[in-house]
């Protein structure tokens, strides 16, 4: 199975592979008018993409999962504490706690980046420059 996908597509194959994926039937004219190495950063570009939603899908669900195990953790606390305390503070931890995971996968979703031979690309198809003065953000002028 692995060398299947280590073998190289034609242009014809990977433009049906990607409307087929994407369920667009235009997308395979579309596709069929670029060049091989023009669909292959579309495909490195489409992957990075779908990682970097996984990586927010699971940021959401951790968030949701620090709400409600969080409030749950909440409600036991304050019915057990000691009348005449204050214990309300409680309540918003999982709002922290969900309000931090959700940063921290956002900021690792935003890591993800594409190298196409010596350029590499965000997931915004931004070029990433080290060296451009610009901070990265260039227009490519042909």
């Amino acid at each position: 199975m692995s060398e299947d996908n280590n073998r190289e597509l034609t242009a014809d194959q990977a433009a049906a592979i990607a409307a087929e994926q994407l369920g667009d039937p235009e997308l395979e004219d579309k596709l069929r008018e670029l060049d091989p190495e023009q669909i292959r950063t579309f495909a490195l570009a489409l992957g990075a993409a779908m990682r970097k939603r996984r990586i927010l899908l699971v940021g959401y669900l951790t968030a949701l999962l620090c709400i409600v195990l969080g409030m749950a953790f909440a409600l036991v606390m304050w019915a057990n504490h000691e009348p005449g305390t204050f214990i309300g503070w409680v309540f918003f931890i999982p709002f922290l706690l969900a309000g931090a995971a959700l940063w921290v996968f956002g900021k690792l979703a935003d890591r993800i980046k594409i190298r196409v031979g010596d350029v590499e690309i965000d997931t915004k198809g931004r070029a990433v420059d080290g060296d451009d003065s610009r901070g990265g953000d260039r227009d490519d002028e042909s």
